[in-house]
């Protein structure tokens, strides 16, 4: 772990040494020997204006505070979760380490995201699909959200047992393909290539994909319908809210934020799912939703401008942890538009053991 903040926050200083108090080990905070101290105060105050409602509060404080300042506070160790039906067409097959989400449709399942491996998709998935009256043989498509082994690593799997199509965007496909033959897990098998012009339809469901780079340069992020108890909403899911490591890909990940942003508010998007549960609260809203009482609202629902305001606070969240670190970012949109174009930078992006994160994911 201390190796890979090392690899993550090099200006930083981590304290590896623990405090003894009592015969209790206590961690440290992490201290920043460059932090741009100005704006730092700047941007946290930008993210904390937009916290207009009590529901984005906590979001707030993990992304800027926690997992920056205090990042043993925010883990996501792999466990059991209970499967759940998020809408009437949506249902959480993930575990506490990430999320995997398997839309219903009228010609079958479109699955977005994977888990770690297959053994996870036989052991875990499976069979919260069998438990929540679905069949694995109905996966007819499968969306991966970008290119880190937690989120393509059972589609091979699932390829092979199904014969599912995967999607990815152009990006994706490239950073895939690269992989060795033998790596672990194995990689995907080529399929179809999706973008802000080409989505995803199966039977009565389109999934709009919105091309979001930063998180990785292949990151995509999506809009889907929803219903809860036939009432309808707009689902929408980020698909890479960690910030990475690299400079470049930081400055188009704040981009992509708002211009997502823009999007949701143009599509009326009003439902909040993503790929890690600890980005939505996925299960604090299963129990909510488990003991919800008669004409209380879905949790996952938290309003068109809620949801903008959300990915604000992510993309500027970004800046925080840049400026802790003295680091400049341009997020000029002509500046990031230009930079997909690059791929000098993107080595690390690249790896298959999510090591840029930038404390989780």
């Amino acid at each position: 772990m201390m190796l890979l903040k090392a690899v993550l926050f090099p200006s930083l200083i981590v304290h590896t040494a623990l405090a003894q108090c009592s015969g209790t080990s206590f961690a440290n905070r992490t201290t920043w020997p460059n932090e741009q101290t100005s704006n730092v105060t700047k941007y946290l105050t930008q993210a904390e204006h937009l916290v207009t409602d009590p529901r984005l509060y906590q979001y707030f404080m993990e992304k800027c505070i926690v997992q920056q300042v205090y990042p043993h506070l925010f883990s996501q160790p792999p466990g059991y979760v209970k499967p759940f039906k998020a809408f009437d067409n949506l249902y959480f097959v993930g575990h506490t380490g990430v999320s995997s989400w398997a839309i219903t449709t009228t010609e079958g399942i479109i699955l977005i995201d994977t888990l770690n491996n297959p053994g996870e998709v036989d052991k875990v998935m499976l069979p919260m699909l069998t438990e929540m009256g679905l069949k694995g043989e109905d996966i007819k498509k499968i969306i991966v959200t970008h290119e880190h082994l937690d989120h393509y690593g059972g589609a091979l799997y699932l390829q092979n047992k199904y014969n599912a199509t995967v999607y990815g965007s152009a990006a994706f496909w490239d950073a895939i393909v690269a992989l060795p033959a033998n790596a672990t897990p194995p990689a995907p098998r080529r399929g179809e290539v999706v973008s802000d012009t080409v989505g995803v339809t199966l039977g009565d469901t389109s999934i709009t994909v919105i091309e979001t780079p930063g998180h990785t340069l292949g990151t995509i992020s999506l809009s889907f319908p929803v219903s809860d108890n036939g009432v309808p909403h707009i689902a929408g899911l980020m698909g890479g809210t960690g910030t990475p490591a690299q400079k470049e890909l930081r400055e188009m990940k704040v981009q992509s934020g708002f211009q997502f942003a823009e999007f949701a508010l143009e599509r009326g998007i009003d439902a909040l799912v993503s790929n890690h549960q600890a980005a939505d609260h996925a299960v604090q809203n299963a129990d909510i939703l488990e003991h919800r009482a008669t004409d209380e609202p879905n949790p996952f629902v938290i309003g068109v401008q809620n949801f903008v305001n959300y990915l604000k606070i992510n993309a500027v969240c970004s800046q925080v942890i840049a400026a802790r670190q003295g680091m400049d970012l341009d997020v000029d949109r002509n500046h990031t538009v230009a930079l997909r174009e690059r791929r000098d930078f993107v080595g690390l992006a690249f790896g298959t053991n999510g090591a840029e994160h930038e404390c989780t994911h």
